[in-house]
């Protein structure tokens, strides 16, 4: 699976360069990016090289391999984040992620970055799923998953580290029909939104959701 870098209303997705090794290793040096993540901190500039030296070989996702592209701001050439593939079952399943320096936090690079990626992951006729995985309180990139209309598909409990941090792995799945739909769903704000407490009386309604296509 090729791939060339493409462009975003205000990103570049790249493929890595070698000189990428710095500033990866900057961004998964912060303490608030890697708060979810299984990385030791600092993160070695030397990890950071050997993996970046591995992923210059690669032209693109590989079955049962890891991959990933920079995201890049488009108007400052700057690197500010990364986007990861690992595919399976002969390229017909993808997990991404994402991850972005926290000074580009809150501008919707990651949704603007993973939508493009998506894109070009369903634009490959023999991959029919994509997944991803967070943390449970990751609660930014579960927002980013569902703005994309990825589906909560359940939990797998006590199957994550961080640390000495033991947590449940929360797991979201799109198949190539929820991306057409996502996509081809009219766009319309709600007329009325109204909280209600959740309790033992709607708990099953609670746990049947599932995102609203608007």
């Amino acid at each position: 699976m090729r791939f060339e870098p493409m462009w975003t209303d205000r990103l570049l997705l790249r493929p890595v360069r070698l000189e990428d090794a710095v500033s990866l290793a900057a961004r998964r040096s912060e303490p608030a990016v890697a708060r979810f993540q299984n990385w030791t901190l600092p993160y070695p500039i030397e990890k950071a090289e050997e993996l970046v030296a591995e992923l210059v070989t690669m032209d693109g996702p590989q079955n049962e391999q890891w991959w990933m592209a920079v995201i890049v701001d488009s108007t400052t050439d700057e690197p500010i984040g990364d986007l990861a593939v690992h595919m399976t079952w002969g390229m017909r399943s993808a997990e991404i992620g994402y991850t972005l320096g926290s000074r580009h936090w809150g501008k919707g690079y990651a949704t603007e970055a993973a939508e493009a990626l998506i894109e070009f992951l369903f634009s490959h006729q023999s991959l029919t799923r994509i997944s991803a995985s967070l943390h449970p309180d990751n609660v930014a990139s579960a927002m980013v998953l569902e703005r994309l209309g990825f589906l909560f598909e359940g939990h797998t409990r006590l199957s994550f580290w961080v640390g000495t941090d033991n947590s449940d792995d929360w797991l979201y799945g799109m198949t190539r029909a929820d991306w057409r739909s996502w996509k081809a769903r009219s766009r319309h704000k709600p007329a009325a939104i109204e909280l209600l407490p959740v309790d033992h009386m709607n708990m099953r309604d609670v746990a049947a959701l599932r995102t609203h296509k608007s």
